[in-house]
């Protein structure tokens, strides 16, 4: 063997034992990976499942306030509406959407975004969770369920608590206007209050029921 085909041969024996190492290498380390994956996996399909058990009671509860906004949001809706209608009836016999916004308090404006964000906030959560079509159907699950939360917590349109809410934020707004020495419209609100109760609750809620 010459001098120039030995180091041909070493070369190629050199190449082997690389190639050899690698694919003993490769091996010890998939080995490993397979080892620490067959270890770890309980430990991730336990987080899997305590993610999904989070997910469904987060959903859950975000739901069950939402269908309480939208129940108390919409009986309070159709209560000013309703009284609005009366109040304008009572005084000049036309529609009346010219009172309403000193009918309606300065909360129920922030109820309805809240309303509108939860209900988005709910959508959203469950089509990441589970799917679009999920989404829709708790949405729809809010309100019908708030209907019925209607009936059980007393959220029915023109019920005494509701309307009592309304004289209640009038007269708070009266004494702001008194305060800051604007007796114009503290005396117009003043009069509504007034014709607000001379109205009867079943008036007010045969009105919300048209």
């Amino acid at each position: 063997m010459t001098y120039q085909q030995k180091g041909i041969y070493n070369k190629k024996v050199r190449n082997y034992r690389n190639v050899i190492f690698r694919n003993l290498l490769q091996i010890k380390l998939t080995s490993e990976l397979t080892q620490t994956a067959q270890k770890d996996a309980p430990l991730v399909m336990r987080s899997v499942r305590c993610w999904r058990i989070y997910m469904f009671y987060l959903i859950l509860l975000l739901s069950l306030i939402t269908t309480l906004i939208i129940a108390y949001t919409m009986a309070m809706q159709k209560t000013t509406h309703s009284i609005g209608r009366l109040l304008m009836n009572k005084a000049a016999g036309e529609p009346g959407a010219g009172v309403q916004d000193a009918i309606t308090p300065k909360s129920q404006t922030t109820r309805n975004l809240v309303m509108f964000i939860l209900i988005l906030v709910v959508f959203g959560l469950t089509t990441y969770q589970y799917a679009w079509y999920h989404g829709i159907w708790v949405v729809l699950a809010c309100f019908l369920g708030s209907s019925l939360f209607g009936v059980i917590l007393g959220l029915r349109p023109g019920y005494p608590r509701l309307v009592a809410s309304v004289a209640k934020d009038m007269e708070r707004r009266r004494q702001a206007y008194l305060n800051s020495n604007d007796t114009l419209r503290a005396a117009v609100i003043g009069e509504l209050i007034s014709k607000l109760e001379q109205l009867s609750p079943e008036a007010i809620r045969n009105e919300a029921r048209r």
